[in-house]
């Protein structure tokens, strides 16, 4: 507190009554009134044959901050799950707090601005996290976020020429009909491996090799005389051998 210097003046607290006071220095005096709410203090400088100095200052009850609020956010989709073959509108829907908030909607392509409390219908053609986003003035941000799966049939195995085409049978069924002998020309003109594979003979032999064995085993369990198709140990496909050539071939590079 600023008073005038006057080395013959005397201070006097008026109000607060009670209060004690610290002289800094030839021009400040600090006094002690923590019990005050709010209220004026008043200070008196009194020298013989003078007039009183008063000096008055407005006191109020040290601010409060107000409580620092953290910014909520949620958001929902649906519906949640789609057929990539049947496309349909998802319906989002979010809510923020507190007001004021700087709120953005992403998809994955960056976010974009956004009502605190608001909805939308969006069209995924593939599985989208969508992710909204609070934040108040201070930094503080808060997340929410809604995953919508797209998903579709897995698409048949490609065939290609490095594939195993195998043709069981079983000695019962000799002679092999001649159409397997034509299929099996047409196939290797396009750059197919084919094998005709009489199941009994190759079974007899003791160690069979990973594919051949993983071919007779399909053919068997599917019913003989049959078409496999592998790719190293791994069965892509196996069907009951068609009737013509045309149509084996066909099994094999559709």
């Amino acid at each position: 507190m600023e008073v005038e210097p006057d080395q013959e003046a005397e201070i006097v607290v008026a109000d607060p009554q009670g209060a004690s006071y610290t002289v800094v220095g030839p021009t400040q005096l600090f006094v002690e009134a923590s019990a005050i709410k709010g209220g004026v203090i008043r200070i008196c400088q009194v020298a013989k044959g003078k007039p009183h100095r008063w000096y008055t200052w407005q006191v109020g009850p040290r601010p409060v901050p107000d409580p620092v609020s953290l910014p909520t956010a949620k958001l929902t989709a649906s519906p949640t799950r789609l057929d990539a073959k049947a496309p349909a509108p998802v319906h989002l829907e979010w809510t923020t707090a507190p007001e004021g908030a700087k709120v953005t909607l992403n998809d994955g392509n960056g976010p974009k601005d956004v009502d605190p409390n608001g909805s939308a219908v969006v069209l995924p053609r593939i599985t989208t996290l969508y992710t909204i986003a609070a934040t108040t003035i201070d930094g503080s941000v808060a997340y929410s976020q809604a995953i919508v799966t797209v998903s579709e049939d897995p698409p048949p195995p490609v065939v290609d020429t490095k594939a195993l085409v195998s043709i069981v049978y079983e000695s019962s069924e000799m002679p092999v009909p001649r159409q397997v002998h034509n299929a099996r020309f047409e196939l290797e003109q396009k750059g197919f491996e084919v094998r005709v594979v009489d199941a009994d003979v190759v079974t007899g032999l003791g160690t069979i090799p990973a594919h051949m064995k993983a071919a007779i085993e399909a053919a068997r369990s599917h019913g003989l005389p049959c078409l496999v198709i592998t790719s190293g140990d791994k069965v892509i496909r196996k069907v009951a051998l068609p009737a013509t050539d045309a149509e084996i071939v066909k099994a094999v590079t559709q």
